[in-house]
């Protein structure tokens, strides 16, 4: 799961800084 997490968050944390929104993974938990 932590592997997981860490794929999804990097995956998430590039999405929302292309569109602008400052993330540090931590909105994905």
């Amino acid at each position: 799961m932590n592997h997981l997490g860490e794929a999804f968050g990097k995956i998430t944390t590039f999405v929302f800084d292309m569109d602008g929104v400052l993330t540090d993974g931590s909105l994905v938990v």
